[in-house]
């Protein structure tokens, strides 16, 4: 036997020795603790609101998770068409869905633009990750190269592009500190 192969046989030999069989500490399955239950609520529990003012632009519709971060807000709500060209000076949160995002007409994005740039955000629920990416644009850089690029790319119908599966993100929040 070589010295490498007695030094191996010897390490195993060694730790065979000091190991012990009551290393692992003793887990009680039939639970002997008396723990709690955890009862999580049924209902919407508000527990925490913003009060600042915000917008809903488009339809509004929106899945449960979202209809709960709407219940939360306690300011005032405005409603604003895709294609319009207002939004008040006192929104701080515009909520937009995939829908309305597909369907945002130039006087709208600069109004949005209006209100990131006031400290204010913009909440997109299930965006298509191309619509997103050219709004990012014309938020954050050049109005106008986004709106023609936006025009020329995109598809005309939500159900041209529902079929071709452009959802990357559950949500998408731009605001100021995303510059």
């Amino acid at each position: 036997m070589n010295r490498f192969q007695l030094i191996i046989a010897s390490l195993f030999v060694a730790m065979a020795f000091t190991s012990c069989h009551d290393d692992d500490p003793e887990i009680n399955y039939a639970g002997d603790v008396d723990v709690a239950p955890i009862e999580f609520p049924t209902e919407d529990v508000i527990s925490n609101t913003y009060s600042g003012n915000y917008a809903i632009v488009g339809t509004g519709d929106y899945d449960e998770a979202t209809r709960y971060v709407l219940n939360r807000l306690t300011g005032t709500r405005y409603s604003y068409s895709p294609t319009g060209d207002y939004v008040a000076d006192d929104v701080r949160l515009v909520f937009l869905n995939n829908e309305s995002l597909l369907n945002l007409e130039r006087p709208m994005v600069e109004q949005m633009k209006k209100v990131v740039d006031n400290g204010g955000y913009i909440y997109v629920h299930k965006p298509n990750s191309l619509a997103l990416a050219f709004l990012a644009i014309a938020i954050y850089g050049d109005i106008d190269e986004a709106m023609n690029d936006l025009k020329q790319g995109m598809p005309k119908s939500r159900s041209r592009a529902e079929s071709d599966e452009p959802m990357t993100y559950d949500s998408f929040i731009m605001g100021p500190d995303n510059r």
